[in-house]
């Protein structure tokens, strides 16, 4: 019997010891920072490649809407599902040609022709499809005539977009838009430009419907 019981009694003490499991060495603190610091980073370039980004203004062009050094977020994620408007302000890479840009600039414009559409500028005014566009936000009214121009639709058959857009700066005797270099293509174009972080005194929306334009046709 008093063999029995310490029989048992080994047994209960060497089960603790089969159950308990080796100490596993600290882990380098330098190492876990590397790996959060590139998480993050991975997290902060897929946000602003795919989602939104903040950009600066670096000229008048856009004044009075925009002054220089304003601090915008850029929206990048919606024109997947939602067509670019007339109106919207846009933020895109220039056209190349005659020199005007270059490859990693950013400009910022209003759209004004949209794909499909005739353009023309006749003394500064500016024509939709032969009707005038009413545009309370434009600072002075130039002299130039452009145009007509008919912008090119999108061909499906192509994996690029050559949808092509008129934009122009609301400070349009300052400004080197569409009336310069011509349209630009939607591959060209970053995204729309929703909202006015800085100064934190004019903060606000940049899709007013107030700062919409109005064709003639529509009153």
């Amino acid at each position: 019997m008093r063999e029995k019981v310490k029989k048992q009694a080994e047994t209960s003490e060497e089960k603790p010891g089969k159950d308990k499991k080796p100490d596993t060495p600290p882990r380098n603190p330098w190492f876990l920072w590397t790996r959060d610091i590139i998480i993050c980073l991975v997290i902060v370039l897929f946000f602003r490649g795919y989602v939104a980004e903040a950009n600066y203004i670096p000229s008048p062009s856009m004044e009075p809407t925009l002054n220089v050094s304003d601090r915008i977020i850029v929206d990048k994620l919606s024109m997947r599902w939602r067509p670019l408007e007339r109106g919207d302000l846009v933020v895109f890479h220039p056209p190349l040609q005659a020199g005007q840009g270059h490859m990693n600039e950013r400009w910022i414009k209003r759209v004004i022709g949209l794909p499909g559409e005739t353009v023309e500028i006749i003394d500064g005014r500016v024509y939709i499809n032969g009707h005038r566009l009413e545009e309370s936000y434009v600072q002075n009214s130039p002299q130039y005539s452009v145009g007509p121009i008919v912008m090119k639709t999108d061909d499906p058959s192509t994996s690029v977009n050559e949808g092509e857009y008129y934009l122009l700066g609301d400070n349009r005797q300052n400004s080197k838009d569409s009336h310069v270099w011509g349209a630009c293509t939607e591959d060209r174009i970053i995204g729309r430009a929703i909202f006015r972080y800085w100064p934190l005194t004019q903060m606000r929306s940049l899709t007013d419907s107030d700062r919409e334009p109005i064709l003639e046709s529509d009153y």
